[in-house]
């Protein structure tokens, strides 16, 4: 008989072959009954693939194309079979009592779990995410409660210190879209489709700043997902009762990081633009999500 799959891990993989063997390995010796590893490789030009080849005990799939990360973790949810999904990133990994930890919690048959991180440089632990509430709270009594926590990226914006519910996902065609805040929209968009979150507190996951990412070049543009993510935001107070107050005064805070980091003269016209639109529709406290962006 077909085991019944609880579980599915979806790894995306790009020229992570350094950092890929730590990833799996933190994996790969732990309970596996009932759970399936996916690993989609989007076409690495390293020795990802060598190295995914010597592991016997997961789904891998190679890219015929480089398709990006967004694409690539949709190709893991529609082949996923798990009753429940998470993501991890090659170049992080998790700790050895992560899956017993998670399977544990899944008794609970909740939409949402979330579970505390550990973030690090080099060898070094860095910075500690831990949430406030433990164990089952309704959303909305969440936000009115801690507002603040919420809006931190721990919270609403990363998806790999979070189960989702598959059947949630399928309900709602949850896609992570090609856009520079793929994570923080996908997570908005489950958020407002949910009651309850259920917090683990449980250090499961290690989140690596490694020397590839802190080299990049600052070239990104910041207005549209300074949008999407306001937004998104704004629609979820409105719906769970959110203080207004706070919310306006963490995007100014976002605008002035984006502000600050953008080299680009035009995305910092759009975003003082979209900056201040937000502004004064979160005076006239109405939901001009549905108009301001699709």
């Amino acid at each position: 008989m077909k085991k019944n799959i609880i579980l599915s891990i979806i790894i995306s993989n790009y020229n992570k072959g350094k950092y890929l063997k730590r990833c799996l390995d933190s994996i790969v010796n732990q309970d596996l009954s009932n759970v399936e590893i996916i690993v989609l490789d989007d076409c690495s030009t390293d020795d990802s693939v060598t190295i995914l080849k010597e592991y016997k005990n997961l789904n891998l799939i190679k890219n015929e194309v480089n398709r990006g990360v967004c694409e690539t973790r949709n190709i893991g949810l529609d082949i996923s079979k798990g009753e429940y999904i998470i993501f991890i990133d090659s170049d992080d990994y998790v700790t050895n009592d992560y899956i017993y930890n998670i399977k544990l919690a899944l008794n609970n048959k909740k939409d949402l779990y979330i579970f505390d991180v550990r973030k690090y440089i080099g060898e070094q632990i860095r910075k500690e995410y831990i949430c406030q509430e433990h164990g089952l709270i309704r959303l909305k009594e969440y936000i009115k409660k801690n507002p603040k926590e919420y809006l931190k990226a721990h919270i609403s914006y990363w998806v790999w210190n979070k189960v989702f519910k598959k059947s949630i996902v399928e309900k709602i065609n949850l896609k992570f879209k090609n856009i520079n805040c793929e994570d923080e929209e996908f997570c908005s968009k489950y958020f407002l489709n949910i009651e309850e979150i259920y917090f683990m507190n449980k250090y499961l996951y290690n989140y690596c700043i490694n020397e590839t990412s802190m080299s990049k070049k600052n070239d990104i543009l910041y207005a549209t997902p300074f949008k999407i993510v306001s937004t998104n935001n704004f629609n979820i107070f409105l719906k769970y009762n959110g203080d207004l107050d706070i919310l306006e005064n963490e995007i100014i805070k976002m605008f002035n990081v984006g502000y600050d980091l953008s080299n680009d003269e035009n995305d910092k016209k759009q975003l003082l633009k979209n900056k201040d639109e937000l502004i004064k529709n979160i005076y006239k406290g109405v939901n001009y999500g549905k108009y301001f962006f699709k």
